[in-house]
């Protein structure tokens, strides 16, 4: 007599893995303001403050993106005349299941630092530099729970 593994009984009654159906798209929530933001305008933009917070979740993975700025810029190489200077950092929590199944350095993960230079161009086209010269706005998206989808959610 063999047990059947819980991905065998999914697969005999044609579910994914998270339960769905093939034809069905995963549930997806997304909620503002998960973060106290603050509404001090100030030039200096403190490490701890956010402008504005989001927590998405779809299907299993869920994501917590935050931003911060417009704010002075640290460095004034990095500064453009012109536009906003737009940051964008992708990262996994400690705790977070990984969704390939592989453990790495989440400061040297190429996939990460991709994932953050796409999210970065698509950002770049939606935002409204041009009104924030010399200025940075910095975005960061950090997965909490990863069962695919993580860039879809960011």
């Amino acid at each position: 007599m063999t047990s059947l593994l819980r991905t065998d009984i999914l697969s005999l009654i044609h579910l994914r893995s998270d339960g769905r159906r093939p034809n069905e798209i995963r549930h997806m929530t997304c909620h503002l303001g998960a973060l106290p933001s603050t509404t001090d305008s100030g030039s200096a933009c403190p490490s701890s403050a956010c402008s504005g917070s989001a927590m998405v979740t779809m299907g299993l993975t869920q994501v917590l993106c935050t931003v911060r700025g417009p704010c002075e810029v640290g460095r004034r190489n990095e500064e453009l005349p012109d536009r906003a200077t737009l940051e964008v950092t992708m990262r996994t929590a400690p705790f977070a299941p990984p969704g390939d199944r592989r453990s790495t350095n989440p400061t040297s993960d190429r996939r990460l630092i991709e994932q953050s230079h796409l999210l970065q161009k698509a950002m770049s086209a939606s935002i409204l530099l041009h009104l924030y010269p010399k200025s940075k706005i910095s975005v960061t998206v950090m997965v909490l729970a990863d069962d695919g989808g993580r860039l879809e959610a960011a």
